[in-house]
């Protein structure tokens, strides 16, 4: 049940954000039911978490509505502080969100302003943390930047640069390095979009973006090695401060760090209060990362996938152990797409049907990608087998342009309900061989 609060939530956020607008209101009337089924252990529990979670996404959505005391057309310049990693856009742009702190109105006058907004500007170095200033205007949901500067840098920022730098000086200025950066710190040498676009098309962006898959890799890497040297409890502690160190050079991106919270919180609750709560922590430590894309993805995607995993044990229970092997890879990558696809539709006005079997393939090609590019560095010579993995995920997706992105969300209804029965199947086959059981133990006696 907990598992599926932070779908409710990013869900609310994307189709129903207005509702936070009314945080008192619908705190009271949370807290109303608490006192009605106090008496209930578990129902009381979620009533808990549903007001936990509503005050923290209320908050966070509330510090991001933009506010400054001149009309939005009016203004000329913002003072920001960037909050999300920049994403260069064919070596000329760069697009990133940021946090207002003033903006520059008509007749060079300046105005306190708080708010989150997204800029598209001409290519500037600059990272997480740092001060700018942008001078454009405003369109209807971004800002448009014509030219700006650097007016403050960090030391987080400092070192991303320098993190950067160090990846572009031992990468070559052609597809490898491309997709090395792009694995590893989330951003492209040149901006090039081909493999980004590519992948794209078949609904299967979130394979190439940081996320929970990058601390997996570097965990199955160097917790072997630590275990050489410490014993499990400490090799573990050195572990997470290798991930934290990862996570903060490529810029503190959205994804990393919900799953970084999401996996230490592992180490003190269960799978379903972890998860939860990691949409607690970050909407507390990071409330302006609540409504940013790749966040609301990648809870939406794990909601999925986690509500499948009991019903993937039963599948393995009583399906045959190559055949459930089989459904599982299927079930699990449907998973995040039924809950998934209804957020891509609304923000992109299409989708892809096909995506959960495309990921399939998709995920493949993908890990033997990552794997190569991680040790790039130890055997540089290896970049003959990145060009060559590149090739084929990019004829791989050119094959399947027969399946092109859909603007009708009809398949999805289908491919729901085909979901929905599978799973209830599976229950009923489970409940009967429960009872066919419960049934030979009563003729033994």
């Amino acid at each position: 049940m907990y598992i599926l609060l932070p779908l409710l939530f990013v869900y609310l956020v994307v189709f129903y954000k207005e509702l936070f607008l009314y945080r008192e209101l619908v705190v009271f009337f949370l807290a109303f039911l608490l006192l009605i089924f106090r008496k209930f252990k578990e129902v009381s529990l979620v009533i808990l978490y549903l007001i936990l979670l509503f005050s923290l996404t209320s908050s966070a959505m509330v510090e991001g509505i933009l506010t400054f005391p001149i009309e939005k057309s009016n203004v000329k310049a913002i003072y920001a502080e960037v909050i999300t990693e920049p994403i260069r856009k064919e070596n000329r742009y760069i697009s990133f969100s940021c946090k207002v702190l003033s903006i520059k109105g008509e007749e060079d006058k300046y105005y306190s302003g708080k708010g989150k907004t997204f800029v598209i500007m001409p290519s500037l170095p600059i990272s997480r943390g740092d001060k700018v200033f942008v001078e454009g205007s405003f369109k209807d949901n971004y800002f448009l930047g014509l030219g700006g500067k650097v007016e403050k840098r960090t030391l987080t920022s400092m070192l991303i640069q320098k993190f950067n730098s160090l990846l572009i000086r031992n990468v070559k200025s052609d597809d490898s390095g491309n997709i090395i950066l792009l694995l590893l710190t989330g951003s492209s040498l040149n901006g090039d979009k081909r493999i980004s676009e590519s992948l794209r098309a078949l609904g299967l962006s979130h394979l190439i973006a940081l996320s929970g898959m990058h601390l997996g890799f570097i965990s199955s890497i160097i917790l072997p090695i630590l275990l050489l040297f410490f014993d499990r409890k400490e090799a573990k502690r050195i572990k997470n401060v290798v991930l934290l160190l990862f996570v903060i050079l490529v810029g503190l991106r959205p994804s990393l760090v919900r799953s970084l919270i999401f996996l230490y919180l592992l180490s003190f609750f269960n799978t379903e209060d972890s998860f939860s709560l990691s949409y607690a922590f970050l909407s507390l430590i990071f409330p302006l990362y609540t409504t940013e894309l790749s966040i609301i993805l990648g809870f939406s995607s794990l909601s999925g996938i986690l509500f499948f995993a009991p019903i993937n044990k039963i599948m393995k229970e009583n399906i045959h152990p190559y055949i459930s092997s089989i459904l599982s890879i299927i079930f699990v990558t449907l998973s995040a797409t039924v809950t998934s696809a209804p957020i891509v539709y609304k923000t992109f006005g299409e989708w892809q049907p096909f995506a959960f079997l495309f990921s399939i393939l998709g995920l493949t090609g993908i890990v033997l990608l990552l794997v190569t590019v991680l040790f790039h560095f130890i055997i540089p010579k290896s970049d003959l087998i990145i060009n060559f993995l590149i090739s084929k995920i990019i004829g791989f997706t050119s094959s399947c342009s027969v399946f092109p992105l859909s603007s009708s969300f009809i398949a999805y209804l289908y491919i729901l309900i085909f979901y929905l029965l599978f799973c209830f199947f599976l229950f009923l086959l489970n409940d009967l061989k429960k009872k066919n059981k419960l049934r030979d133990i009563l003729f033994s006696f």
